[in-house]
Parts: C-alpha cells; sequence; structure tokens
C-alpha cells in the first residue's frame, strides 16, 4: 500500500468519524476555525490530552478546533473526560477538543499516518499533526519519533502564532 503525501498547500481530508460528543464530519465541525488533526501512537497520546487540558483555556480563547485520532478510543476518550474534570472546566468545555475513533486506521490512513516499515520490517510508528487553516488547506505538517511528546506542544505554539497574526 503507498502512503499518502499530504503537503503544505494540501487540502486537507475530509471524513466522518465517532466521539464521545456523536458522530462528527470534520469540514463541518471545523467551521471557519484554524484546526489540528493528531494521532500518536501508544502511551504519547495520553501525555498529549494532559497537555491539551492544561491549555484547553488557551485553545478556546484563540478558536482553535483539535481533534486527535485515536486507536485506542474508549479508554482515551474515557481519560480526555477526566482530564477535563481533574482541570475543572466548566461544563461545556472541551467541545474544540475531540477524541475521534480510529480502531481500524482508516483515518490514520487517509492522512498517512499509519507506520511504515523499515528494511527490516520493524514498524516505526511516527507521531503526527496537522495545522489547518479555516479554508481547510494544510499549513503546518509535523512528524517526528514516537518517544518524543512535546509535538502537540510545538505545533499549538505555530497555532497561536498564526492565529496572533490573523487576529491583530
Amino acid at each position: 500500500m503507498s502512503r499518502v503525501s499530504l503537503e503544505i498547500g494540501s487540502i486537507a481530508p475530509n471524513f466522518e468519524g465517532y466521539t464521545t460528543s456523536g458522530p462528527l464530519k470534520f469540514h463541518q465541525w471545523a467551521g471557519e476555525s484554524w484546526s489540528i488533526v493528531f494521532t500518536h501512537p501508544g502511551s504519547s497520546f495520553s501525555k498529549e490530552l494532559n497537555e491539551l487540558a492544561r491549555r484547553l483555556p488557551d485553545i478556546e480563547q484563540r478558536r482553535i478546533k483539535i481533534i486527535g485520532l485515536s486507536r485506542n478510543w474508549p479508554d482515551e476518550s474515557s481519560h480526555w473526560t477526566k482530564l477535563l474534570q481533574h482541570y475543572n472546566r466548566h461544563p461545556g468545555s472541551g467541545r474544540d477538543v475531540q477524541i475521534i475513533a480510529d480502531d481500524q486506521g482508516k483515518l490514520s490512513s487517509l492522512y498517512g499516518m499509519l507506520s511504515q516499515r523499515d528494511s527490516n520490517g520493524v514498524a516505526s510508528n511516527p507521531n503526527t499533526a496537522f495545522l489547518v487553516d479555516p479554508m481547510k488547506n494544510i499549513r503546518l505538517v509535523m512528524s517526528y519519533p514516537f518517544f518524543l511528546s512535546t509535538g502537540l506542544t510545538q505545533i499549538l505554539r505555530c497555532a497561536f502564532l498564526y492565529c496572533s497574526q490573523i487576529f491583530t
């Protein structure tokens, strides 16, 4: 199977999936907001959710929407709900951050986020994130080794910079 290559300037693929809030259609849900699509295989996903919950007020203030593609949706969506409670977020907060079920990897495949194998057949599971503008154009693509769980912080920083240029 050939790997999808989405580049800066490409239109972000639309998709449908299921979240704790119910069915979601990505382009419709993102609306006229900047958005981030990310996936992080394994335990780094939980670390990224912690960072999102901690930074939720900044994210909501800038009207950025974030969607995490989860290969372990029941556990990770439950973890997100607990994090919102831990950080004492008000009722209704966190709507702009969604965890979407991707148990079969179809959404990850659509974005070219599935692992590849090296010449020895060992899978490499990169963490990948896309920054998408309100017109659904990809403005930033970040891929980094699975053992780094700070990439979402960097893409948030870039999103905040883009938004500050637009809103000032």
